[in-house]
């Protein structure tokens, strides 16, 4: 394993034990917002932002 490689193992693992310990109600992603319900939120924006990460 190089470490970029475990670099990469430990952020992954470190933001999943963050999300569990954040105990939310379940998993969503940005696929799942419904844009149709908050109309002031811009798709095309937050679909670059998502991008990003």
């Amino acid at each position: 394993m190089t470490t970029k490689q475990a670099a990469n193992a430990r952020d992954s693992h470190g933001a999943e034990g963050r999300i569990r310990a954040a105990r939310f109600p379940s998993c969503k992603s940005l696929e799942d917002f419904d844009f149709d319900h908050q109309r002031s939120v811009k798709r095309e924006v937050i679909a670059h932002l998502g991008a990003l990460a």
